[in-house]
Protein backbone atom coordinates (compact mmCIF):
# COMPACT_ATOMS: atom_id res chain seq x y z
CA UNK A 1 0.00 0.00 0.00
CA UNK A 2 1.51 3.38 -0.81
CA UNK A 3 2.86 5.24 2.06
CA UNK A 4 1.00 8.27 3.81
CA UNK A 5 1.61 11.75 3.67
CA UNK A 6 0.11 12.80 6.74
CA UNK A 7 2.82 13.70 9.16
CA UNK A 8 0.98 13.53 12.34
CA UNK A 9 0.79 9.58 12.17
CA UNK A 10 2.61 7.45 14.25
CA UNK A 11 5.81 6.07 13.43
CA UNK A 12 4.65 2.00 11.94
CA UNK A 13 5.09 -0.28 8.98
CA UNK A 14 2.79 1.53 7.29
CA UNK A 15 4.51 4.83 8.26
CA UNK A 16 8.16 4.02 7.82
CA UNK A 17 10.41 2.66 5.46
CA UNK A 18 13.53 0.84 6.46
CA UNK A 19 16.11 -0.12 4.10
CA UNK A 20 19.18 -3.10 4.63
CA UNK A 21 21.81 -0.63 3.36
CA UNK A 22 25.53 -1.68 3.95
CA UNK A 23 28.95 -1.82 2.37
CA UNK A 24 29.69 -4.92 3.21
CA UNK A 25 26.12 -6.50 2.62
CA UNK A 26 24.53 -9.96 4.33
CA UNK A 27 24.05 -13.00 2.95
CA UNK A 28 21.12 -14.82 2.53
CA UNK A 29 21.66 -16.86 5.69
CA UNK A 30 19.70 -15.94 8.85
CA UNK A 31 22.03 -13.88 11.39
CA UNK A 32 22.37 -14.65 14.80
CA UNK A 33 22.61 -12.22 18.03
CA UNK A 34 23.96 -13.96 20.80
CA UNK A 35 23.62 -10.96 23.72
CA UNK A 36 21.56 -9.40 21.38
CA UNK A 37 24.52 -7.86 18.83
CA UNK A 38 23.73 -9.29 15.59
CA UNK A 39 26.81 -11.71 13.71
CA UNK A 40 25.62 -12.08 10.04
CA UNK A 41 27.77 -13.80 6.96
CA UNK A 42 28.75 -10.98 4.55
CA UNK A 43 27.01 -11.10 0.91
CA UNK A 44 30.12 -13.09 -0.43
CA UNK A 45 30.00 -15.84 2.18
CA UNK A 46 33.73 -15.55 2.91
CA UNK A 47 33.51 -12.85 6.32
CA UNK A 48 31.46 -13.06 9.40
CA UNK A 49 31.02 -9.76 11.17
CA UNK A 50 29.23 -8.65 14.46
CA UNK A 51 27.76 -5.63 14.69
CA UNK A 52 28.55 -3.87 17.97
CA UNK A 53 27.15 -0.46 19.02
CA UNK A 54 29.90 2.36 19.95
CA UNK A 55 28.95 5.44 21.92
CA UNK A 56 31.66 7.61 20.88
CA UNK A 57 30.43 7.83 17.42
CA UNK A 58 26.39 7.09 18.42
CA UNK A 59 26.49 4.65 15.37
CA UNK A 60 26.74 0.88 14.61
CA UNK A 61 30.43 -0.65 14.11
CA UNK A 62 30.55 -4.04 12.13
CA UNK A 63 33.81 -5.74 13.70
CA UNK A 64 34.98 -8.97 11.30
CA UNK A 65 35.19 -11.97 13.52
CA UNK A 66 36.35 -14.51 11.12
CA UNK A 67 40.13 -11.93 10.65
CA UNK A 68 42.20 -14.51 12.41
CA UNK A 69 40.72 -17.68 10.72
CA UNK A 70 40.13 -16.14 6.52
CA UNK A 71 41.46 -18.85 5.38
CA UNK A 72 37.64 -20.79 6.54
CA UNK A 73 35.98 -18.70 4.80
CA UNK A 74 36.95 -19.73 1.58
CA UNK A 75 35.21 -22.33 1.86
CA UNK A 76 31.87 -20.38 1.98
CA UNK A 77 30.60 -19.93 5.29
CA UNK A 78 26.49 -20.74 4.39
CA UNK A 79 25.06 -21.15 7.82
CA UNK A 80 25.44 -19.91 11.01
CA UNK A 81 23.42 -20.82 14.56
CA UNK A 82 24.19 -20.86 17.78
CA UNK A 83 24.85 -22.42 21.39
CA UNK A 84 24.92 -20.23 24.48
CA UNK A 85 25.55 -23.19 26.85
CA UNK A 86 27.82 -24.84 28.40
CA UNK A 87 30.13 -23.00 25.95
CA UNK A 88 29.34 -20.29 23.70
CA UNK A 89 29.80 -21.18 20.25
CA UNK A 90 28.52 -20.12 16.53
CA UNK A 91 28.47 -23.36 14.27
CA UNK A 92 28.42 -22.31 10.56
CA UNK A 93 28.06 -24.59 7.66
CA UNK A 94 30.47 -24.00 4.89
CA UNK A 95 29.43 -24.92 0.97
CA UNK A 96 31.93 -27.40 1.24
CA UNK A 97 30.00 -29.63 3.43
CA UNK A 98 31.82 -29.36 6.30
CA UNK A 99 31.45 -27.50 9.86
CA UNK A 100 33.78 -24.80 11.71
CA UNK A 101 33.37 -24.03 15.28
CA UNK A 102 33.83 -20.09 16.32
CA UNK A 103 33.85 -19.97 20.28
CA UNK A 104 33.08 -16.38 21.31
CA UNK A 105 33.39 -14.40 24.40
CA UNK A 106 33.54 -10.51 23.92
CA UNK A 107 33.14 -10.15 27.63
CA UNK A 108 36.61 -12.14 28.28
CA UNK A 109 37.87 -10.84 25.05
CA UNK A 110 37.41 -14.61 23.41
CA UNK A 111 37.32 -15.49 19.87
CA UNK A 112 38.74 -18.70 18.10
CA UNK A 113 38.30 -21.04 14.99
CA UNK A 114 38.05 -24.64 14.09
CA UNK A 115 36.95 -26.55 11.19
CA UNK A 116 34.99 -29.48 12.85
CA UNK A 117 35.70 -33.07 10.73
CA UNK A 118 32.51 -35.12 10.62
CA UNK A 119 33.04 -39.11 10.81
CA UNK A 120 33.29 -41.43 7.96
CA UNK A 121 32.66 -39.85 3.96
CA UNK A 122 30.10 -37.49 5.30
CA UNK A 123 28.39 -34.15 3.64
CA UNK A 124 26.60 -31.63 6.17
CA UNK A 125 23.62 -30.24 4.07
CA UNK A 126 21.64 -28.25 7.30
CA UNK A 127 22.43 -27.44 10.81
CA UNK A 128 20.03 -26.50 13.77
CA UNK A 129 20.61 -26.05 17.64
CA UNK A 130 18.01 -26.62 20.36
CA UNK A 131 18.17 -26.93 24.10
CA UNK A 132 17.69 -30.59 25.89
CA UNK A 133 14.49 -31.75 27.60
CA UNK A 134 15.75 -30.10 30.85
CA UNK A 135 17.78 -27.21 29.60
CA UNK A 136 21.12 -27.09 30.68
CA UNK A 137 23.24 -27.01 27.54
CA UNK A 138 22.29 -26.74 23.70
CA UNK A 139 22.36 -29.53 21.19
CA UNK A 140 24.07 -29.10 17.63
CA UNK A 141 22.11 -31.26 14.98
CA UNK A 142 22.94 -32.20 11.86
CA UNK A 143 21.23 -33.34 8.56
CA UNK A 144 24.18 -35.29 6.96
CA UNK A 145 24.53 -36.82 3.47
CA UNK A 146 26.50 -39.91 3.07
CA UNK A 147 26.68 -42.81 0.67
CA UNK A 148 25.92 -46.20 2.24
CA UNK A 149 26.04 -49.57 0.10
CA UNK A 150 26.09 -47.17 -2.89
CA UNK A 151 22.96 -45.20 -1.58
CA UNK A 152 22.70 -42.07 -1.15
CA UNK A 153 21.28 -41.25 2.67
CA UNK A 154 20.92 -38.64 4.84
CA UNK A 155 21.04 -38.68 8.34
CA UNK A 156 20.29 -36.31 11.13
CA UNK A 157 22.79 -36.38 13.26
CA UNK A 158 23.88 -35.26 16.87
CA UNK A 159 27.09 -33.51 18.17
CA UNK A 160 28.74 -35.34 20.32
CA UNK A 161 29.73 -33.19 23.16
CA UNK A 162 33.14 -32.87 22.83
CA UNK A 163 33.76 -31.48 25.96
CA UNK A 164 32.05 -33.91 28.18
CA UNK A 165 36.00 -35.85 28.29
CA UNK A 166 37.54 -33.54 29.37
CA UNK A 167 35.28 -32.22 32.32
CA UNK A 168 35.21 -36.04 33.50
CA UNK A 169 38.91 -36.64 33.54
CA UNK A 170 39.92 -33.18 35.69
CA UNK A 171 43.08 -32.85 33.62
CA UNK A 172 42.51 -31.82 29.95
CA UNK A 173 45.91 -33.30 29.06
CA UNK A 174 44.16 -36.73 30.55
CA UNK A 175 41.32 -36.69 28.04
CA UNK A 176 43.79 -36.85 25.12
CA UNK A 177 43.50 -40.60 23.70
Amino acid sequence: SPRSTDTNLPIGPRTAEFRLDSSIGTSEAQPIAPDGKPIFITRNEQRVYELRYAFAEDSNQPVELSLPADHLGAGRFRQIEWSSAPLRLGWLRRSTGDLVAMIHDPQEEVLGWAPCSLSGDANLNAIAVSKTPDGTRDVLYCVVRREINGQEVRYVEVQAPFYADVVAAGDPADAIP
